[in-house]
């Protein structure tokens, strides 16, 4: 092994010296290039979320229209059948709304179909109107 001068190691240290620096100045760039990407990364992410955020905001609300739509369609078909049922509780001879189970428990309602066609053979059956 030789032995180096003093002077041969100030230079061998200030080679390293500036070899480290190189290193430092690029490993400086990376940094400044990784942390652009990440920020201009989470600007497309915030943007991406916005967009859902907005479209899945438009879809929640649409849906919810159709279903105040369709609630209050229902809720319009519900009174017309009370109407018909209150109709034909008036008539005289028209099947009850509920028929009465033979356990006795619960009861069955029927249709208005069937309440309509009971009400219509009961009026004929007072009447001269022959059904056959």
């Amino acid at each position: 092994m030789s032995r180096m001068t003093l002077s041969d190691q100030l230079r061998v240290a200030n080679e390293d010296a500036f070899k480290l620096q190189q290193e430092l100045r690029e490993l400086g760039a990376k940094l400044a290039d990784s942390q652009r990407q990440l920020v201009s990364l989470e600007n497309v992410h915030k943007t991406y979320v916005a967009t859902l955020t907005t479209e899945w905001e438009k879809k929640i609300a649409g849906e919810k229209s159709l279903k105040d739509h369709y609630s209050s369609q229902a809720s319009k078909a519900n009174d017309e059948l009370e109407q018909i049922h209150i109709i034909l509780d008036a008539v005289e001879g028209a099947p009850a709304r509920e028929l009465e189970n033979s356990s006795g428990y619960n009861s069955t309602k029927r249709a208005v179909g069937t309440r309509v066609a009971g009400a219509f053979l009961a009026i004929a059956s007072r009447s001269s109107v022959k059904t056959s």
